[in-house]
């Protein structure tokens, strides 16, 4: 068994390729670099209902062994991806389907942010603004130094 990178993996997104008119769908694709001994995966994937409904998530490429499990709350998908070998490598992990409820631009309306393995490999993440967070992830609290 691979030993967990040093340090965090990173969240990314690819497949965004410019504006998406009202009602057209598109495939977004959630990249992990340094995804090596990553076996489970905790996700908050952020959204604007307004803009955008995300229609389906599977595992691909480098995820393709995950088993993935998501619950929609309207504004954040929780997403629950695991499996029982580790990950290897750098790639998408996650194939994202949204449609537009409004005319999108050229930026991806999605964030994301997570933990892996229990929190033992953070996860930094990606995307507009910041994502509520993941079951289990605490969101850092502001500095009180400078008093």
């Amino acid at each position: 068994m691979r030993s967990a990178p040093a340090g965090p993996a990173k969240l990314s997104f690819a497949g965004w390729s410019g504006p998406l008119a009202k009602g057209e769908r598109r495939e977004v694709l959630v990249k992990v670099d340094r995804a090596d001994g990553i076996q489970a995966m905790d996700l908050a994937l952020g959204y604007d209902p307004k803009l955008v409904s995300v229609v389906d998530i599977r595992a691909v490429d480098v995820g393709a062994p995950l088993h993935v499990v998501t619950n929609d709350n309207s504004g954040t998908v929780n997403i629950a991806a695991y499996g029982v070998l580790p990950l290897s490598g750098s790639g998408a992990v996650l194939s994202v389907t949204v449609e537009a409820r409004a005319p999108l631009g050229l930026k991806v309306p999605l964030r994301v942010r997570g933990e892996a393995n229990e929190g033992g490999i953070p996860l930094v993440g990606a995307g507009q603004g910041s994502a509520p967070a993941a079951p289990g992830v605490k969101k850092p609290q502001p500095s009180r130094s400078g008093r």
